[in-house]
Protein backbone atom coordinates (compact mmCIF):
# COMPACT_ATOMS: atom_id res chain seq x y z
CA UNK A 1 0.00 0.00 0.00
CA UNK A 2 1.37 3.35 -1.10
CA UNK A 3 0.16 6.24 1.27
CA UNK A 4 0.29 9.84 0.13
CA UNK A 5 2.37 13.18 1.74
CA UNK A 6 0.30 15.36 3.25
CA UNK A 7 -0.99 17.94 1.52
CA UNK A 8 0.33 20.95 3.71
CA UNK A 9 2.80 24.27 2.11
CA UNK A 10 5.57 21.89 2.23
CA UNK A 11 4.17 20.00 -0.31
CA UNK A 12 6.85 19.33 -3.27
CA UNK A 13 9.59 20.44 -0.86
CA UNK A 14 12.44 18.14 -0.52
CA UNK A 15 14.82 17.86 2.43
CA UNK A 16 18.18 18.41 1.66
CA UNK A 17 20.24 15.42 0.52
CA UNK A 18 17.29 13.58 -0.47
CA UNK A 19 16.13 12.54 -3.95
CA UNK A 20 12.47 14.83 -5.22
CA UNK A 21 9.74 12.43 -5.30
CA UNK A 22 6.89 14.04 -6.79
CA UNK A 23 7.89 14.35 -11.04
CA UNK A 24 7.33 10.80 -11.74
CA UNK A 25 7.37 9.90 -15.11
CA UNK A 26 5.72 6.06 -15.23
CA UNK A 27 2.58 4.74 -16.85
CA UNK A 28 0.76 1.71 -16.29
CA UNK A 29 0.89 0.04 -19.52
CA UNK A 30 -1.88 -2.34 -18.21
CA UNK A 31 -4.52 0.72 -16.72
CA UNK A 32 -7.96 -0.09 -18.68
CA UNK A 33 -9.29 3.19 -19.46
CA UNK A 34 -12.23 4.16 -17.75
CA UNK A 35 -15.45 4.22 -20.06
CA UNK A 36 -18.93 6.49 -19.60
CA UNK A 37 -22.01 6.62 -21.84
CA UNK A 38 -24.80 8.88 -20.96
CA UNK A 39 -28.13 8.88 -23.33
CA UNK A 40 -31.83 10.13 -23.07
CA UNK A 41 -34.65 9.50 -24.60
CA UNK A 42 -37.79 12.20 -24.58
CA UNK A 43 -41.29 11.78 -26.17
CA UNK A 44 -43.81 14.17 -26.73
CA UNK A 45 -47.36 13.16 -27.84
CA UNK A 46 -50.27 15.35 -28.20
CA UNK A 47 -53.36 13.38 -27.03
CA UNK A 48 -56.23 15.99 -27.25
CA UNK A 49 -56.35 19.87 -27.74
CA UNK A 50 -54.49 21.49 -25.93
CA UNK A 51 -52.99 18.68 -23.84
CA UNK A 52 -49.68 17.29 -24.13
CA UNK A 53 -48.25 14.52 -22.09
CA UNK A 54 -44.36 13.88 -22.30
CA UNK A 55 -41.98 10.91 -21.17
CA UNK A 56 -38.28 11.01 -20.31
CA UNK A 57 -35.84 8.84 -19.22
CA UNK A 58 -32.29 9.33 -18.69
CA UNK A 59 -29.63 7.33 -18.35
CA UNK A 60 -25.53 6.65 -17.28
CA UNK A 61 -23.58 3.55 -17.77
CA UNK A 62 -19.59 3.63 -16.63
CA UNK A 63 -17.13 0.58 -16.52
CA UNK A 64 -13.31 0.41 -15.00
CA UNK A 65 -13.75 3.40 -13.40
CA UNK A 66 -10.77 3.99 -10.87
CA UNK A 67 -10.60 5.70 -7.12
CA UNK A 68 -10.99 9.27 -6.87
CA UNK A 69 -6.98 8.91 -5.66
CA UNK A 70 -5.67 6.86 -8.57
CA UNK A 71 -2.38 8.84 -10.02
CA UNK A 72 -1.42 7.44 -13.16
CA UNK A 73 1.97 8.75 -12.37
CA UNK A 74 3.06 6.32 -8.96
CA UNK A 75 5.29 4.33 -9.39
CA UNK A 76 4.45 0.91 -7.50
CA UNK A 77 6.76 0.43 -4.94
CA UNK A 78 8.97 -2.65 -5.88
CA UNK A 79 10.61 0.13 -8.53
Amino acid sequence: MVTRQPLTSAFGAVPLGQKPNTSVSFFNPNQVAPISYQYNLGIQREVARDLLVEVGYIGNVSHHLTANDLSLNQVPPQL
